[in-house]
C-alpha cells in the first residue's frame, strides 16, 4: 500500500479553515480526517500505517496554518509600522 504524504501540495487539497475545524471538532469530538474514539473501539484498534498517515495530514496543515498566520502578521506589522510613521 502506497501513502502519498505531503497531501497539502496536491492542487485539489483543500485546507480546512480553522474556524471550520473548530465547529467540526465540537461537533464530532475529534478532527475531521482522523479516526474517532468510536472507530477504534468499533474496530479493536487502530491500523499504523493509516493512523500514521493522518497524523501526518494534520501536522502538515498545522504547519500550513502557521504559516499563513505568520505571514499576515508580518503584513500587519508591516501596516502598523507604515501608520505610525505617518504620524
Amino acid at each position: 500500500m502506497r501513502h502519498n504524504l505531503f497531501t497539502s501540495r496536491q492542487p485539489d487539497y483543500h485546507l480546512m479553515p480553522l474556524s471550520e475545524v473548530e465547529q467540526y471538532v465540537w461537533q464530532h469530538h475529534h478532527l475531521p480526517g482522523v479516526v474517532s474514539q468510536a472507530e477504534v473501539d468499533a474496530a479493536g484498534g487502530v491500523e499504523l500505517t493509516a493512523f500514521t498517515v493522518q497524523l501526518q495530514e494534520k501536522l502538515e496543515e498545522l504547519y500550513l496554518h502557521t504559516i499563513a498566520l505568520e505571514k499576515r502578521l508580518a503584513e500587519l506589522e508591516a501596516e502598523l509600522a507604515a501608520n505610525q510613521e505617518q504620524r
